[in-house]
Formats: structure tokens, sequence, C-alpha cells
């Protein structure tokens, strides 16, 4: 998911990320040890966004497989339920692109000073 990262003018440093929905902030000393600063409970995002990738992915694979299928077997009845498997399967894609999005909106930037983005995807 990356994390946010501050140095403090003393050397420590303080991180904030998000493990499986649940934001953390750390306070991480130039010995390496880390303390737990801050805590929340899981928001609505992460179950929102889990589900939105699932079902994106669960359309798209389903109506890939379903094109191909037809286009293999070459049904031409079938050939008037090819558009409507190409809607589902973009419909699947976007689903999840939004999965995607919700899941990577968890970890904002904080106001304030400077912050320096680590890992994650770049949205």
């Amino acid at each position: 998911m990356g994390a946010y990262v501050r140095v403090h003018p003393d050397g420590n440093a303080e991180v904030r990320t998000v493990r499986k929905g649940e934001p953390f902030s750390f306070l991480v000393r130039p010995d390496g040890a880390a303390e737990l600063l801050e805590s929340r409970p899981r928001t609505w995002r992460y179950p929102l966004g889990r589900g939105l990738l699932f079902l994106g992915a669960t359309l798209a694979v389903t109506m890939v497989a379903t094109i191909v299928g037809i286009k293999l077997f070459k049904d031409s009845r079938a050939d008037a339920g090819l558009g409507w498997a190409a809607a589902l399967c973009g419909i699947g894609l976007i689903a999840g692109f939004i999965g995607e999005v919700v899941l990577h909106s968890q970890v904002s930037r904080p106001s304030g000073e400077s912050w320096e983005r680590v890992g994650g995807a770049e949205l």
C-alpha cells in the first residue's frame, strides 16, 4: 500500500501506513526501534474496495472466457450474446479499477510539513 514518511530534526522518522484497511502511525528511531503512535479501526473503504476488486476480476475473467469460447466454437447462435459479454467484461475492468483506487486512497498525504511517499502504487 505504501506509506508517507517524514524525518524529524532529531533523526527520528514518522511513518504513516495502512495494513488491511487499518491506518497506523509509527515513530522509528535512528537505531531502528519502532514505536506505535496511533492506530485506528478499519474504515468502510476497505471492504468496498476489496469487493469491487473481486467483482471486477470475476466478471472480467468469466466474460473473457465466454468470448473466447464463443469464438473458438464458432456458434452463430451465441454471437448475439457476444456484445453482452464484452459489456460485462468492460464493467468488470472498470469495477476493478475503482476498487484499486478506493483501496489506495486510504493513505492520504498528511497536511502540514513535508511528507515523502515511499512504495505503493502511484494513483
